[in-house]
């Protein structure tokens, strides 16, 4: 089965930070034998800082990539510019869904 996973505050493997909710249901999937796709936004809640300048595509392992899309940052975790940031992300989120070759078989956010 095909899985996308979408996070926006969850560490990622790139933040080589303990794995989380996202990070564990996606070791969970690969484990069973999926195919695991990681949507994240570039930009890292716990740290505040942009974990990448463009739209990236890493492959962790042989069924296992993250997609980080460039997104907005924000300073503090109560404002109107962290709502703004993940209403952007979401717009960039469904257009690289609309663009993909591949589809999933589940989505899960």
């Amino acid at each position: 089965m095909r899985i996308w996973l979408v996070t926006v505050g969850d560490p990622i493997p790139l933040d080589q930070a303990r794995p989380m909710r996202v990070m564990q249901a996606a070791e969970q999937a690969l484990a069973r034998g999926h195919e695991v796709t990681l949507w994240a936004p570039s930009f890292d809640h716990y740290r505040k800082r942009q974990r990448v300048s463009q739209d990236t595509e890493v492959q962790v392992g042989p069924n296992y990539r993250v997609m980080v899309l460039r997104s907005w940052g924000y300073a503090r975790n109560v404002s109107l510019r962290r709502y703004l940031a993940h209403w952007h992300f979401g717009g960039r989120l469904a257009a690289a869904f609309r663009r993909s070759r591949t589809k999933p078989d589940i989505v899960i956010v």
